[in-house]
């Protein structure tokens, strides 16, 4: 089986699973499920990055250009959306480089509300970052960028001028980011009510379904 990443079968506590290392700047050991690697994983090109904002290192990789955590791709291939939107994914063991599926956690978290403010806002630069280079060692401002991510949509457009930048950001990113926001909420919300319900008639809890529905006077009575 090819792949980007030299790999290795190797047993823990008696059963078989994959180890690969990742390649760049950093190489590691992580330690997968046999089924997930040969599956889908090991059509992947995967890193590892130690963010300064983060607790601990990501394993990452790249799909359709956006950036995608090993963890996240795991759940989301091993499980129905029903059971992972909205929801936040964890190491049981606090270890990112064990990605066996029985130490990934699936816990509820309410959806955050994307904060489209920077710490440069009191400068009114939030979303818009100078772009600097030094000439003769001195350092100049020749453009600005225009940047955010948020869920699945990325901004991305450079202007010469602050003006032109902030414009931009005003009247087209900042409406994109709060559409986007107030969409991701309303899919967060049928996905959980579709949960529930789900979870409730597996459970033969159809008499609490009733009432619900009873106490918002949803059921039509004739």
């Amino acid at each position: 089986m090819e792949s980007s990443n030299p790999y290795r079968i190797t047993h823990l506590n008696g059963k078989e699973y994959i180890e690969f290392s990742t390649v760049g700047k950093y190489k590691l050991e992580v330690i997968v499920d046999k089924s997930s690697w040969e599956n889908y994983l090991h059509k992947f090109r995967w890193t590892i990055t130690f963010p300064s904002n983060r607790k601990y290192a990501s394993v990452k990789t790249s799909v359709n250009k956006h950036s995608v955590r090993l963890h996240r791709m795991i759940i989301e291939n091993e499980y129905s959306e029903l059971d992972y939107w909205g929801n936040t994914v964890d190491h049981i063991n606090n270890n990112p480089l064990d990605n066996r599926l029985e130490n990934l956690r699936i816990y509820n978290s309410k959806l955050n509300s994307t904060n489209i403010l920077s710490k440069n806002i009191e400068q009114d630069l939030h979303l818009i970052f100078p772009q600097k280079s030094i000439v003769n060692g001195v350092e100049r401002i020749y453009g600005y960028k225009v940047h955010k991510n948020v869920f699945d949509l990325t901004i991305y457009k450079n202007f010469e001028t602050l003006e032109a930048a902030k414009k931009y950001r005003n009247e087209v990113v900042i409406p994109l980011v709060n559409e986007k926001i107030e969409e991701m909420k309303k899919k967060t919300r049928d996905i959980e009510f579709e949960r529930g319900l789900r979870d409730k008639l597996n459970n033969n809890e159809l008499e609490e379904v009733l009432a619900i529905l009873n106490k918002y006077n949803i059921l039509y009575h004739s």
